[in-house]
Formats: structure tokens, C-alpha cells, sequence
């Protein structure tokens, strides 16, 4: 009798879990691989429940969460941080949101925009050259220009 309501209690229990899943791509729409995707608590604290990173697709999906209030957040270099907030998830749901984009992260000097501009013209090899200065075009010493990867 004991083991029958232990089981039952168990069974209950891990229909409760649910579970959260989606793709996160790039203004190309291309899916965006290894985006550090974190599962945090609503409200006072926001303590993290889970992370991990993206699929090479773009995909990412918890499971065994909990009932409740959710925050998601994204980050991946040469982005803009994205979070996803209120997010209420029911008993043994699967829940499934939208596809959510990343956004180039642009510093003001249009450089963001420039690239969307040579994402029509694909180049095999190539060289960059030049010198990067600050707001009031003062060359920045020791500044390091490296590649940004859109996935």
C-alpha cells in the first residue's frame, strides 16, 4: 500500500513538469549557434534555473521546469542582449515561443548597418584596413578589429 501511494506521489509530481523550447536566429534568419541561453525565475532575485547554449540551428529547449514565472535571456558576442519577460508556464505544458532575433549590436558609429550592406555581397577572401576612432574621430589607440561571425 505504501509503495502504491509513493508511486502515485511520484507520478504526480513528474506530471507537473513541463517544458520551454525555440530557435533563436539573426536578422538573416538564419539560426544562431552556441547563444548562451539562460532560464531565470520571474520577480525578486531573478535566480537562474537553467542554461545552456543553442544548437547549431539556433534551437534550445528545457525540460523538467517547474510551474510558474519565467525570464528568458540571450547572449551572444556582436549582439544585442534579448530577454524575454512574463513568461507563465503551466503544468505539464510544452510550451513553445516564438522565434526570437538577435539584433547586431551598434555602438553608434553605423558600422552595424555597413555590414547588413555586405551581407548581399559574400566575399571568399579578403583584407580590412583602416583605423578606428572614437565619437570625435580621435584614432583609438590599441584597438583591435577582429571578425563578426552572424552565424
Amino acid at each position: 500500500m505504501r509503495l502504491a501511494i509513493l508511486l502515485g506521489l511520484i507520478l504526480a509530481a513528474g506530471a507537473e513538469a513541463a517544458s520551454l523550447r525555440g530557435v533563436i536566429i539573426n536578422i538573416t534568419g538564419a539560426g544562431v549557434p552556441k547563444t548562451l541561453t539562460v532560464l531565470k525565475s520571474a520577480g525578486p532575485g531573478r535566480n537562474e534555473v537553467a542554461r545552456q547554449m543553442t544548437s547549431a540551428s539556433g534551437a534550445y529547449s528545457f525540460t523538467d521546469v517547474a510551474p510558474g514565472a519565467y525570464e528568458l535571456d540571450f547572449q551572444f558576442a556582436g549582439f544585442s542582449p534579448l530577454s524575454i519577460q512574463d513568461l507563465r508556464i503551466e503544468a505539464g505544458e510544452d510550451k513553445v515561443l516564438p522565434t526570437a532575433t538577435l539584433q547586431l549590436y551598434d555602438c553608434g558609429s553605423g558600422i552595424a548597418a555597413q555590414y547588413l550592406r555586405l551581407l548581399d555581397k559574400p566575399v571568399q577572401q579578403g583584407r580590412i584596413s583602416g583605423t578606428v576612432v572614437d565619437k570625435n574621430d580621435k584614432p583609438v589607440v590599441g584597438a583591435r578589429v577582429g571578425p563578426l561571425m552572424l552565424a
